[in-house]
C-alpha cells in the first residue's frame, strides 16, 4: 500500500510541476510578445503550430493546444515513473519475504 500511495504521490506531483512550468516559464518564452502575432509580424513554424493555437477567441493570440497538454503530461509522467524508482529502489524499505512462503512441500 506504501508503495502505490508513493507511486500516485510522486506522478502527481510529477505531472503537476510539468504543468507548472511549462505555463509559468516555457510559454512566456517561446511566445514573448503575444501582439506580435495579431499582424503576422512573427513568422510561425511547423513546430510552433503544432504546440500553439490561434484562434479568435483570444485576439489571435497564441495559446497552448490539446497536444500541447498531452505532451506535457507524458514528459511529466515518465519523469515521476524515473524519480519512483530512484525513490523506490534507495528510500523505500525492502520487504522480506519469510521463510514459511518459500518452502516447498
Amino acid at each position: 500500500m506504501k508503495r502505490f500511495l508513493a507511486f500516485n504521490i510522486v506522478i502527481g506531483g510529477a505531472i503537476l510541476i510539468s504543468h507548472l512550468v511549462n505555463y509559468l516559464i516555457v510559454v512566456p518564452c517561446v511566445i514573448g510578445d503575444e501582439c506580435g502575432y495579431d499582424v503576422g509580424k512573427c513568422d510561425r513554424g511547423k513546430v510552433f503550430e503544432l504546440f500553439f493555437e490561434q484562434s479568435s477567441d483570444t485576439g489571435y493570440h497564441p495559446e497552448p493546444t490539446l497536444f500541447n497538454f498531452f505532451f506535457v503530461t507524458f514528459i511529466g509522467a515518465m519523469v515521476g515513473i524515473c524519480f519512483f524508482k530512484i525513490i523506490v529502489r534507495y528510500l523505500l524499505p525492502k520487504t522480506k519475504v519469510s521463510q514459511n512462503c518459500a518452502r516447498k512441500t
